[in-house]
């Protein structure tokens, strides 16, 4: 009769993604992020936008359409209809200051 394997995970292995609670804009395309754990980022996204790292991006590449950003239901700073986001975890890490 074969054992079934239990495959355990170290704790130390597994970080929650950051939850963002609130989002500003500062100016040009700085942002203000706040984090459930306290954490505040400041994060130019310039060259996020400039030149767009995707063609979905091309849209919200003006300031104007750049400020039009939100914070979804899943606490995640998207554009349009969910049509762009941007991964809390390139933020929190420090990818845009």
């Amino acid at each position: 009769m074969k054992k079934n394997k239990i495959i355990e995970i170290e704790e130390h292995n597994y970080k929650p993604a950051p939850i963002i609670i609130a989002v500003e804009y500062i100016k040009d395309y700085v942002i203000k992020v706040v984090f459930k754990d306290g954490v505040i980022k400041i994060a130019n996204l310039k060259a996020f936008f400039i030149p767009p790292e995707n063609k979905l991006l091309e849209k919200y590449s003006t300031i104007e359409m750049f400020k039009t950003f939100h914070l979804s239901d899943d606490n995640i700073i998207t554009w349009g209809d969910n049509e762009v986001d941007i991964n809390p975890d390139r933020i929190y890490n420090g990818e845009f200051e």
